[in-house]
């Protein structure tokens, strides 16, 4: 059976804070082996890019990391590899540093570092989705919904980039929340807003909805939108009618 490096072991065992199974040491065995022309690339040992993947897993808020954490860590960190090579101009560079400014416009530049990297890919995408299918396009209004809208009607949309982000939030939460749960309480619930200081308000239609997530799902809509924002978060949730009457209030 292979045998991974030391430090990889001891960098696994410290971020799951357990001893790694014999399978597991098997499986980080294979990466190391699996990813040295990427550490060619990086100029490091095919041992120090497992322990960054696993550090990055780490800050990324993944309360267990496992090998195939690791994987999707350094199969991206490949594919950024061969991107910098035909672009090396765009974003940053393999290590990270800041690429001169240029004129391509492209948004990776201006987000990188903003959120998780994979989460940016995955918004970028929903946004070229979105584009594609002329989601953006304001319907007209009819003379029916030009009536003065209820109390708890939803807002209008958010600042760019929170639909995509919830979407991407909505997908994980899908997977983790029961059906029931996730149609009543998660599939109607917009993000409003998410702020510096790492405060994210949540809208949702009433207070009871308000109430089962507070009480009963907070930690997994915490943990799903610090995964995807690369940071703690807490999570404030608003009904849509209170968030009407914050927008209100005068400054």
């Amino acid at each position: 059976m292979l045998e991974p490096s030391p430090e990889v072991v001891a960098c696994y065992e410290a971020a799951n804070a357990r001893p790694a199974s014999p399978l597991e040491r098997s499986l980080l065995a294979e990466l190391e082996r699996e990813f040295v022309p990427l550490a060619a690339a990086r100029g490091e040992r095919s041992a120090d890019v497992v322990v960054a993947a696993i550090r990055e897993a780490v800050a990324s808020g993944s309360r267990y990391v496992a090998p195939k954490r690791i994987r999707e860590i350094l199969a991206r960190w490949s594919r950024q590899a061969v991107r910098s090579r035909t672009a090396p101009t765009h974003g940053l560079t393999l290590r990270g540093e800041a690429a001169a400014p240029t004129q391509s416009g492209d948004p990776r530049a201006s987000l990188e570092g903003l959120m998780a990297p994979e989460t940016l890919d995955r918004l970028i995408a929903l946004l070229e989705e979105a584009v594609a299918a002329r989601l953006v396009r304001t319907p007209p209004m009819s003379s029916a919904s030009a009536a003065p809208s209820s109390p708890v009607s939803v807002p209008a949309e958010p600042a760019a980039g929170l639909a995509p982000l919830w979407s991407l939030a909505q997908e994980h939460l899908n997977e983790r929340l029961p059906p029931a749960v996730f149609a009543e309480c998660i599939r109607p619930a917009r993000l409003l807003a998410v702020r510096s200081d790492g405060e994210v308000m949540l809208g949702v239609p009433n207070a009871s909805v308000r109430r089962k997530l507070e009480r009963h799902w907070l930690p997994s809509l915490e943990d799903v939108l610090a995964t995807l924002l690369a940071r703690p978060v807490r999570v404030r949730i608003v009904t849509f009618a209170e968030w009407g009457e914050h927008d209100a209030s005068p400054a």
